[in-house]
């Protein structure tokens, strides 16, 4: 092992018993290496993705995938998944799922959905029987978790909707997260000192609801507070964002632009090192040549 650093799963779930029962007397499921197909298979057959994150050195993703993955029980239970195996050092589509879910051990399993929202995380080597029963807890959590949201979004209830806010965006459910962050916007109950990170917040929760435009205007909006308040750091993170929405909408001259004016503007920043990671991989695109 080491350390470092909207409401689908009833149909992901339904979807996923049904390709179950179709399936299986068939082979073995096989694990897929690439998101794309991945999300597309997920996509067309209501199921949910099980993803297997490992590393070529971590001896524990062998046990796992020894002892677990290759019994009769786990390919039987994964039939209600789409499976994706990748490799958290490769630079790239392992690596970005290892980041963007703040993985800090391996062997880690995430659950997800079609658009790569998080249902659930299971950490560390188990026996299969006690594996498969941590994967339904985070299936029991995750339905928890869309209950808790629909009473929030239904409430008025601030301090709900602050925590159903967080847990959204942390499962990177992009428009539940937006949807509660402008209720906050409007409800009153925020302070104007950090009107401007509620701004940056919904952004980025707009960011992951691939809402380009909302996203843009909310982050027009944090980044005039933080100039309107000094704040530095706000000011640091807003630039940051705005090249990561020019990058996820496919604008990669944009996002290079962004990035460069970053690390003008912001030199002695502890996110240089980050900014120049991302240039490098820009120069490198052929879409920004």
């Amino acid at each position: 092992m080491r350390t470092r650093s909207p409401y689908l799963l009833a149909t992901l779930l339904l979807g996923g018993l049904l390709a179950h029962s179709a399936t299986a007397s068939g082979a073995a499921p096989e694990w897929i290496t690439k998101v794309g197909p991945a999300t597309a298979e997920a996509k067309r057959s209501g199921r949910p993705i099980l993803v297997d994150l490992y590393a070529s050195w971590c001896g524990w993703c062998k046990e796992l995938d020894r002892q677990v993955y290759s019994t009769p029980r786990f390919q039987e239970y994964a039939r209600k998944f789409v499976l994706l195996r990748v490799d958290t050092e490769d630079g790239g589509e392992g690596s970005a799922l290892d980041a963007r879910f703040e993985v800090e051990s391996l062997p880690t399993t995430l659950v997800l959905s079609s658009d790569l929202m998080l249902i659930g995380k299971v950490e560390g080597f188990a026996p299969t029987e006690e594996y498969l029963g941590m994967i339904e807890a985070q299936l029991k959590d995750f339905l928890d978790y869309e209950t808790k949201a629909q009473a929030a979004l239904a409430g008025k209830d601030t301090a709900v909707q602050r925590s159903a806010a967080a847990e959204a965006h942390m499962r990177g459910d992009g428009k539940t997260a937006a949807a509660l962050y402008r209720k906050l916007a409007v409800s009153g109950s925020v302070p104007p000192d950090i009107a401007g990170a509620l701004q940056y917040m919904l952004a980025d929760a707009l960011r992951l609801a691939k809402d380009w435009d909302g996203a843009k205007t909310a982050l027009n909006r944090a980044t005039a507070e933080a100039e309107r308040l000094h704040d530095a750091d706000l000011l640091e993170r807003s630039q940051m964002l705005a090249w990561n929405v020019a990058e996820d909408s496919g604008d990669c001259r944009g996002a290079k632009e962004r990035v460069e004016r970053f690390l003008r503007d912001h030199p002695q920043s502890t996110l240089v090192g980050r900014a120049k990671r991302a240039l490098s991989e820009l120069d490198k695109s052929a879409q920004c040549t």
